[in-house]
């Protein structure tokens, strides 16, 4: 368990040998997913859209993106319109399904809870995560439970890696069997009467709104969504690479506009008590993009104020350095998303 491999590293075997530098080996990332894919599918003509769509969905993890790319491959390629539909087809296949491979692994998941005294409990906090309402006393509210009951709980879930936390969030590792809970194992739980045309039905209507939500979101410039992103901030505690950070109730959110060759698109949050200015570019910084911004912040005289650029690329050493100097927080690809997974938002795939 990655949970408690980082406890023995961090508190026992650190006695011994001294302090680790723990490396996680996570999914593969966007660029890796989409080179997989293109692999994976070379005669295929995917609609890149559709293609993000399954990164994003996937979350990176090869185990899947390797069944969804099987299924693709072995089926025959039809018009435009059906790309929707077949793909619907074979998430349903895979999940839905009973003798799906994913729908298999997923229940046999599931069952290491309920044999559990606390059960619902668990499946509870699971779904409600799954589902976006993942604040903890926003859980702690619908499930009517004090906050040590629940604390317990969740700590056992954090044990078996079955979910993350980041500051006041909680988060299911596993992104697609987060689908699976929502989808899947609750609509059949809840049904009065199980109706397997139906629950196909609307499964494959979730799927199908699951994707045309992502595609509207992607056509959105990245300054629109991270506009839309700053007004769901509700004072909570996040943590992005080990600093926490509060994410600021703001009770203004506008656009800026700045005069510089290659740094143009801006925002500004204010709340009661600071100010967030943000830059937003796509292309790769530079040291020069972070001189210019930082001069650019000096024209508001805030006592409490965050100053932030967001870049779709890998922040490089010597702009990091310079971000380090100017105080400024550099949020690249990787970080964007952890926040919009945080709300249930689609990841931008660049």
């Amino acid at each position: 368990m990655m949970f408690k491999a980082r406890v023995i590293l961090s508190k026992q075997l650190s006695l011994l040998f001294g302090n680790f530098e723990v490396i996680n080996v996570e999914p593969f990332d966007m660029h890796t997913s989409g080179r997989y894919l293109d692999h994976r599918l070379p005669g295929l003509k995917m609609n890149p859209g559709l293609k993000d769509f399954i990164i994003n969905f996937t979350g990176g993890y090869p185990l899947y993106l390797e069944l969804i790319s099987n299924a693709l491959s072995n089926r025959p390629e039809g018009h435009e319109r059906d790309a929707y539909i077949n793909l619907a087809d074979i998430l349903e296949d895979l999940l839905f399904n009973t003798a799906g491979i994913l729908n298999q692994r997923f229940s046999n998941y599931i069952k290491r809870f309920l044999d559990s005294s606390a059960s619902n409990d668990y499946i509870s906090i699971l779904y409600l995560v799954a589902s976006g309402r993942n604040r903890i006393k926003d859980i702690a509210h619908i499930m009517h439970k004090q906050k040590k009951e629940l604390s317990s709980r969740i700590n056992y879930l954090l044990e078996l890696d079955a979910i993350a936390r980041s500051g006041d969030f909680l988060k299911v590792s596993d992104r697609l069997f987060a689908y699976w809970m929502r989808f899947v194992y609750q609509e059949k739980m809840h049904s009065l009467s199980y109706d397997a045309k139906n629950q196909k039905e609307k499964f494959h209507d979730s799927i199908e709104e699951l994707i045309r939500e992502f595609l509207k979101q992607s056509q959105k410039p990245l300054s629109n969504r991270v506009f839309e992103l700053l007004q769901l901030f509700e004072d909570d505690l996040m943590q992005i690479e080990r600093k926490k950070i509060r994410l600021n109730h703001f009770r203004e959110v506008k656009a800026l506009a700045f005069n510089y060759r290659f740094l143009k698109d801006g925002l500004l949050g204010r709340s009661s008590d600071s100010l967030w200015i943000m830059a937003i570019k796509s292309d790769a910084l530079t040291e020069q993009d972070i001189a210019e911004f930082s001069k650019e912040c000096k024209k508001y005289h805030h006592k409490s104020q965050r100053k932030i650029i967001v870049t779709l690329k890998e922040v490089g050493p010597n702009a990091r350095l310079r971000a380090l100097e100017e105080k400024v927080w550099t949020w690249d690809l990787n970080s964007l998303n952890q926040i919009l997974d945080l709300f249930s938002k689609p990841r931008v795939i660049a």
